[in-house]
């Protein structure tokens, strides 16, 4: 049983099936396990301290990282195809375009999901989101943000993606925004964090980049850097 990876399940199928099973129920150590899974749903603001091997999804045999090239532009045109690099053969492979042609997008990983932000299509700025699954070789539309969004950052923490910032086509933007199952202007953190602060990135920031480390969103802008408790 320790050698599954429970917390991995989701919610609703731990609690409706593994924690009916009777054998779990009665089994001191199954049960402490069942309780883990359930701490690393229920509490996400401490899954850095919480994580242990069974809440890493296990990797192929001699897979390694991947990197993405998404979208872009050149001189006179605006891109919505796409290139994945293998770091072990030290190649570069054309995967599905965008359904959007997107430049100065933002684009985060969540889960085994690529998600591409906002950017701009060569007329105006964007507020789509669509996102790419690397199994099928495709990519499918998400929740629109509230507000559009180029030259933005975006990040990845906790399982939620995060827009900081950029360029709305009439000014540069402060504001930040979250996604748990769809947009939300944030002024604060969602009630599930300890720390109550994601405060607006001051001043506006045409060209911001964010990354989420140590329980943290940071971003990074001309000006300086924003970190986020």
């Amino acid at each position: 049983m320790k050698c599954v990876r429970l917390p991995l399940l989701s919610r609703d199928f731990l609690l409706g099936h593994v924690d009916a099973e009777s054998l779990v129920r009665h089994h001191p150590d199954c049960k402490d396990l069942l309780i883990e899974a359930l701490k690393f749903h229920l509490l996400p603001e401490q899954r850095g301290v919480l994580g242990t091997s069974r809440t890493r999804p296990r990797r192929c045999e001699g897979a390694g990282p991947v990197l993405f090239a998404v979208g872009g532009g050149s001189l006179f045109a605006i891109h919505g195809d796409c290139e994945a690099y293998d770091t072990r053969t030290d190649r570069w492979h054309v995967v599905a375009s965008m359904s959007t042609r997107r430049a100065r997008v933002g684009v985060a990983a969540v889960g085994n999901r690529l998600y591409a932000v906002g950017g701009y299509d060569g007329t105006s700025d964007l507020a789509t989101v669509e996102s790419y699954d690397p199994v099928t070789n495709t990519w499918q539309p998400e929740v629109s943000m509230g507000t559009r969004r180029s030259c933005l950052g975006v990040a990845a923490l906790h399982g939620l993606l995060y827009a900081a910032g950029g360029y709305d086509g009439a000014s540069c933007l402060n504001s930040s925004s979250h996604q748990p199952r769809g947009w939300a202007h944030v002024d604060t953190c969602p009630g599930s964090f300890r720390q109550p602060a994601i405060g607006p990135c001051p001043p506006g920031r045409p060209a911001s980049c964010s990354s989420g480390i140590l329980g943290s969103v940071s971003v990074t802008a001309q000006h300086g850097i924003l970190v986020v408790p």
